[in-house]
């Protein structure tokens, strides 16, 4: 749960302007990840979301790939059809070095990049990981990244 909400806490703090106001974390069971979402007309990479609250964000993944033709488009269509059941919802695109999206049109979403952002999520989050396992793979994955 704390890579959880403090990804979302991040997202929170770097782009009000694009991110809902955040549920209170205070039941783990009440928020659900998936990966590669069907909406019909294409697969979202990653969903978190906590339908009690009304709250979802949805995160594009872009690493090596091209854009899908009116992706995020279509992605926040399908956010505006579930706007009753989600009424708090993200769109973010994140990509190595945190591009544009070319397509996208006048969708609202917000950029995330992968050598700053995460790079930078994670720092954040490191005083917080009790594991010192987990704390060095944190550490090499941020080598990784700050190389994109």
């Amino acid at each position: 749960m704390l890579f959880l909400e403090s990804f979302l806490e991040y997202c929170s703090s770097r782009h009000p302007a694009e991110f809902p106001n955040l549920p209170k974390f205070d039941d783990p069971e009440k928020w659900q990840t998936s990966r590669e979402y069907d909406i019909g007309n294409g697969r979202m990479d990653i969903i978190i979301q906590n339908p009690q609250e009304g709250f979802i964000c949805v995160i594009e993944n872009k690493v090596y790939a091209s854009e899908g033709d009116d992706q995020l488009m279509r992605y926040g269509n399908w956010l505006d059809k579930h706007n009753r059941e989600f009424p708090y919802s993200a769109l973010c695109f994140l990509t190595t070095r945190g591009s544009a999206s070319l397509p996208a049109g006048n969708t609202p979403y917000f950029r995330l990049s992968y050598q700053q952002d995460i790079y930078d999520w994670l720092e954040d989050t490191l005083p917080k990981i009790q594991a010192q396992g987990v704390n060095a793979v944190v550490h090499q994955y941020q080598a990784i990244i700050s190389k994109f």
